[in-house]
């Protein structure tokens, strides 16, 4: 998968256009750390450091490319066993296959972001192992690749929640904060936008991370497919609650929850869908261990057939993310 995807041309992606060469060249005058630790350098540094790097690889952008998706794919499977077997499964083949059908084609445009992304999976291992100083140490080094990656915080502050609260009540008035508020602030988004979202800092940071001339107001609209598919994903949370225990299951339901809402935002809001990764990458490994630990596989069979037709919809007929046709000069292609 890695070179399949570190082969392809300029092009197949859409961000490898804006990124991939720009960050290249730039690292062609980068001669050691302190160069890339420079003020006045307008890029994320941790993924400079990996195009950097790439040159050892080669001299052409697909030495980067390929780096890139190394890096990328290696993080995320090794720490998802890691996560799996703490679960209780021993495998992640659900996963496996729900995440090239879900998210494989994103890693070829969202480059810097799921590299970010990549660094968080194996911080939500040392979370659930109780490791914090290393979870910290992986939260700032994502930090340099994706500024957005410090969303996963919120993700940290659930666990402590969901696992650490012993308290039944306390826990439960947590549980529904967390789910009621995120859907209220999604439905009361054009009230609270003259107050909040127009405000200086959030329209800089927009700014900076989507360029000036970026709108808040997308038009778009959820779908009825993606509604399918996230319900089926919270029914089949939900049948497994007593299998993966209710800890885990309230765990799920609040990611699921801040991933809907986010979905729901994103209506509204030009490229906001992004930041729902850091919570529903998660998600997916823990709702692939459900479906390896349960009896119930029909409706897993039916989730797997939903988003099979997803893939296609989205990644060949409407060609989400400019990844088809797929392209190699080096392989022929």
């Amino acid at each position: 998968m890695s070179i399949v995807g570190g082969v392809r041309d300029i092009g197949v992606g859409t961000d490898t256009e804006i990124y991939t060469e720009h960050y290249f060249q730039l690292s062609r005058y980068i001669s050691s750390i302190s160069d890339i630790i420079k003020e006045g350098i307008e890029c994320d540094r941790g993924y400079l450091v990996l195009n950097w790097f790439s040159h050892l690889l080669g001299d052409k952008p697909q030495s980067a490319l390929f780096l890139s998706q190394l890096f990328t794919l290696g993080l995320i499977f090794s720490a998802t066993y890691k996560i799996s077997n703490h679960i209780g499964a021993k495998e992640i083949t659900s996963f496996t296959i729900l995440f090239c059908f879900m998210y494989y084609n994103m890693t070829y445009n969202y480059m810097r972001q799921f590299c970010a992304l990549s660094l968080l999976i194996w911080g939500l291992y040392y979370i659930v192992k109780n490791k914090w100083w290393h979870y910290v140490v992986i939260q700032m080094l994502a930090y340099f690749f994706h500024t957005s990656s410090v969303i996963f915080i919120v993700v940290a502050v659930f666990y402590i929640i969901v696992y650490k609260i012993e308290n039944k009540k306390m826990r439960m008035i947590f549980i529904i904060c967390v789910i009621s508020v995120p859907i209220l602030f999604s439905l009361m988004y054009y009230t609270l936008l003259p107050y909040f979202m127009n405000s200086g800092l959030v329209t800089e940071v927009y700014a900076d991370r989507y360029g000036t001339g970026s709108e808040y107001d997308s038009g778009g609209g959820l779908g009825i497919r993606k509604s399918i598919i996230d319900m089926t994903m919270l029914v089949v949370i939900f049948l497994n609650r007593k299998v993966v225990g209710m800890k885990c299951f309230q765990f799920q339901l609040v990611l699921f929850i801040s991933y809907f809402a986010i979905s729901l935002l994103s209506i509204y809001v030009v490229y906001l869908s992004r930041l729902s990764f850091y919570f529903s990458l998660p998600l997916l490994i823990y709702f692939a261990s459900n479906i390896s630990l349960s009896k119930r596989k029909m409706l897993a069979y039916l989730y797997f057939a939903i988003i099979t037709v997803e893939w296609y919809i989205m990644y060949i007929k409407a060609n989400n993310c400019e990844t088809y046709p797929y392209k190699s000069t080096l392989l022929g292609i």
